[in-house]
């Protein structure tokens, strides 16, 4: 009875947090409570740690802002997506005695263990980010004969292990694997496609065997294999950078030549050449509502800026201006906002700088950073993974 009593409070409570005061109408009154959709874009501007705080207020609420499919639709567009909303940098490193960690650009240098925004689990410190999209974290881990993944929410504190993707056929031997993580707008579901790299035992036919294709969903919890192999990989290893925009996941391969996008919607691969070929550095970033390349020679003073346009299947880049004058012997990594960038600066002291090219102002976020590997912008979400 006492715990019935305590429900009926707790609910009563949370109606009256959201009572509004009658205002007579010609006709009719109107109602004395909040409209669920009212509701619904209000908790959809709060923060994640927000609203499991409001979870507690009441079973309606509790039951609601983890599932409500309406409301985590909506906490993308108008929290997550938010260009006003805080971020994260997240950096992981390519070897293997160093952790990778986040940052908060705000902060000039590396922040201790207990101001870093995201606090990871024990078992996922030895795992490397393989990548991320809608505030998901796709984790691998290192070095392993037969890898397997896990997906990640660290606004939620969710992970999900992914059954292991299908082995190689006796006569190939694994090299490696290229990933990407989003979702099916279509089908509101969350994809992980995976680009599986083999070698021939024989190692003069070492770059003979395309790369197969396998597709997770999480509706299914099973990888299944695209019926093609990706057509553009052509056995190449090296992926300068990734990046996940708008239903599209983009891979910057092999000496910035071209990019490889996979539609997450249709399951179908698109290769898009970059412009200016030849003896540059670039990478890829979401650069206002655009995918961007960044471009430049790596001792130049400017940086190219391109925006990546799409229309009927047909792909161009549009150059959108040039940027400088920049940190010499430096690339852009990822755009910040407001015109500052993340730059990777080899030298002095191959250090992570914030870099606001107007004022010409550089706030150093990571010193020595010799092992940096891949850079990402992290923004919570209310996304399930289970």
């Amino acid at each position: 009875m006492r715990s019935a009593a305590m429900d009926m409070d707790s609910t009563t409570t949370c109606n009256r947090r959201i009572k509004l005061q009658q205002v007579p109408n010609s006709s009719t009154e109107e109602s004395n409570y909040l409209p669920f959709d009212v509701v619904i874009g209000i908790l959809s501007r709060l923060p994640v740690k927000t609203l499991f705080r409001l979870k507690s207020l009441c079973k309606i609420w509790d039951a609601m802002i983890p599932t409500n499919p309406d409301l985590v639709s909506l906490h993308l567009k108008n929290y997550t997506h938010n260009p006003a909303t805080k971020a994260s940098l997240v950096c992981n490193y390519d070897h293997e005695d160093d952790r990778w960690f986040s940052a908060n650009p705000r902060w000039v240098s590396l922040c201790p263990d207990a101001q870093r925004p995201i606090q990871l689990d024990q078992s996922l410190l030895q795992r490397v980010i393989c990548g991320t999209g809608h505030g998901l974290f796709l984790l691998g881990n290192r070095g392993a004969l037969h890898p397997d993944y896990r997906l990640w929410n660290p606004a939620t504190r969710k992970t999900r292990h992914l059954p292991d993707p299908p082995l190689a056929p006796p006569y190939l031997t694994h090299s490696s694997d290229h990933c990407g993580v989003g979702i099916d707008q279509v089908a509101n579901d969350i994809k992980v496609v995976l680009i599986r790299n083999y070698v021939y035992t024989d190692a003069a036919s070492l770059y003979a065997f395309r790369s197969p294709v396998f597709l997770y969903t999480l509706r299914s919890n099973c990888w299944r294999e695209l019926e093609e192999s990706c057509p553009y990989w052509e056995g190449q290893n090296l992926v300068t950078c990734h990046t996940y925009f708008k239903g599209f996941f983009y891979w910057l391969v092999e000496q910035n030549e071209y990019v490889v996008a996979f539609d997450m919607g249709s399951d179908v691969f698109h290769r898009i050449e970059c412009p200016l070929r030849g003896n540059s550095i670039g990478s890829l970033s979401i650069y206002g509502d655009s995918i961007a390349l960044f471009r430049g020679p790596l001792f130049g003073s400017s940086v190219a800026v391109w925006l990546l346009s799409e229309s009927g299947g047909q792909w161009c880049w549009i150059k959108q201006s040039n940027l400088g004058p920049v940190l010499e012997r430096s690339y852009v990594k990822r755009c910040w906002k407001n015109g500052q960038f993340i730059c990777h600066q080899f030298r002095p002291n191959n250090k992570l700088v914030l870099f606001e090219i107007g004022a010409q102002e550089c706030k150093v976020l990571i010193p020595n950073c010799w092992h940096l590997n891949y850079c990402y912008i992290y923004k919570e979400s209310l996304v399930s993974i289970t």
